[in-house]
């Protein structure tokens, strides 16, 4: 149950575009977030983190989780996921799993546009760290329009990602 206001970033945390982004967010956004929302905590759990990252867990209420072998309790705990990567290539595979965990997300830009065209209504797009701080505390505050997005993400992620959709396609491809 998602009782507490979580803030995640998942994935690989050596990866620079997301060593990039986490500095980011934690030198413009989070010292926002944290004193607009005193009882929130920001998590960031995956592999390799980078030493900068690891160093984000002196942060008050940050915790850094390295080399974790199943992100399922940690998606299953956080309120939102976050994809802050200004850069980068491919589908940002955090959101993905985000929306199949049933979290809202809220996306960079440029995270955004690796995903299809009609994926911008599954997340909160935001630009900038004003865009960024309303957008995270709005959806920790509000579960209602949490649970909105994050309805939208998971309906898109098992319409177009699920392994079983994934598997027809590629199927497809190969006939």
């Amino acid at each position: 149950a998602r009782t507490r206001p979580i803030v995640l970033l998942s994935g690989n945390l050596g990866y620079r575009p997301t060593v990039r982004a986490a500095l980011w967010f934690a030198a413009e956004v989070w010292p926002r977030v944290a004193s607009t929302m005193p009882q929130a905590r920001w998590v960031l759990a995956g592999a390799r983190p980078a030493a900068a990252v690891r160093r984000l867990g002196r942060l008050p209420r940050v915790e850094v989780h390295a080399d974790v072998e199943d992100l399922g309790p940690h998606l299953a705990a956080a309120t939102v996921a976050i994809a802050p990567m200004a850069g980068g290539s491919g589908v940002p595979m955090k959101v993905l799993e985000a929306w199949a965990a049933g979290l809202p997300v809220v996306a960079h830009p440029w995270t955004a546009a690796g995903l299809p065209a009609d994926a911008r209504d599954a997340l909160a797009v935001a630009d900038g760290a004003d865009e960024w701080h309303r957008a995270v505390t709005r959806l920790l505050a509000d579960p209602l329009e949490a649970a909105k997005l994050a309805e939208r993400g998971h309906e898109l992620w098992r319409r177009s990602y699920h392994p079983e959709r994934v598997d027809e396609g590629l199927r497809a491809a190969l006939a």
